[in-house]
């Protein structure tokens, strides 16, 4: 503790010099220079525009992730923490839903054709901490839904 004896050292410097012995910073992600910005993950769809780019160094463990496969490369903030979550660069395949019919089946429906929104119920949802078995494969306008959600009855 001699190098820091009578300096007034913030939470943070204090912790710093307490695990490391040292208040030197470590830069983990240092900065990389404008011409390194861009990222190498070739089905990036914006590869020039990300607020971050990290370079994969090599031995990198980061969330118990095998990062072998990456070395050298640089990914930006998406690419980066998509593979941190999923283990995998691959975007997963967006299902395409299949057609809602839109028109609320609910008889007490004020405007059944008029929502900017319909959803077909299935039994398993428990929003709202309701039970939605009762109108399970039922499709209900956006307002209908809302209620059911809110108050567990169709009812006004």
């Amino acid at each position: 503790w001699t190098p820091v004896q009578n300096h007034i050292l913030c939470s943070a410097c204090f912790d710093r010099y307490k695990r490391r012995g040292t208040l030197e910073r470590c830069r983990l992600n240092p900065p990389l220079a404008e011409s390194e910005k861009r990222c190498t993950y070739e089905g990036c769809g914006r590869p020039t525009q990300s607020s971050k780019y990290y370079k994969i160094d090599k031995g990198r463990s980061t969330w118990g992730r095998d990062w072998s496969s990456l070395e050298g490369s640089v990914l930006c903030h998406s690419c980066f923490d998509r593979f941190k979550r999923r283990g995998t660069l691959e975007r997963c395949p967006k299902e395409k839903e299949a057609a809602v019919p839109s028109r609320c089946e609910y008889e007490g429906c004020a405007k059944p054709g008029e929502s900017s929104r319909f959803h077909l119920i299935d039994g398993e949802r428990t929003s709202g901490g309701h039970d939605w078995t009762p109108i399970a494969g039922k499709v209900l306008c956006h307002a209908c839904f809302d209620r059911y959600k809110r108050r567990g009855t169709l009812e006004r």
